[in-house]
């Protein structure tokens, strides 16, 4: 927020369009912050469990080709395959499930924060330009 605010109160003397703007570069620039690292969280939500899968589809293959080599399907047999499938599933979720949750809260996070830093600059706006208006209208009654 300080870093908008900062802005805003630079951007007083200007017109209010150009200070409008000014506003929501900083508020753009704070933005691209917070997402800096927020991709690589959403990548390794989305991308783990179809790591998952791939696993999963491997281990089965597994055991089809191991049914194949010794003519049995046998749990013996099977239980290598299906355990190494099941594996790689558990570890993409819970790789997954975490990575989202985390990236959910972190990207309503910023939602909020940007949300409080825009109220906050358009306060000081509504504040400090209504405070240099009234003071301009005496000098020019006066």
């Amino acid at each position: 927020m300080g870093a908008v605010a900062a802005d805003v109160i630079r951007a007083m003397d200007e017109n209010p369009e150009s200070a409008e703007e000014r506003m929501h570069i900083a508020l753009s620039e704070q933005r691209l912050q917070m997402e800096r690292n927020l991709g690589f969280l959403g990548t390794m939500g989305n991308t783990a469990p179809l790591l998952g899968l791939l696993g999963t589809v491997w281990g089965i293959m597994r055991a089809f080709h191991d049914m194949a080599r010794t003519g049995s399907a046998g749990p013996s047999v099977v239980a290598a395959g299906v355990a190494e499938a099941l594996f790689t599933t558990a570890a993409g979720l819970l790789v997954a499930v975490p990575a989202v949750m985390i990236y959910n809260h972190f990207v309503r996070r910023m939602g909020i924060m940007l949300t409080v830093a825009e109220n906050h600059a358009r306060t000081i706006r509504m504040n400090v330009g209504g405070r240099r208006q009234s003071v301009q209208t005496k000098v020019r009654v006066a």
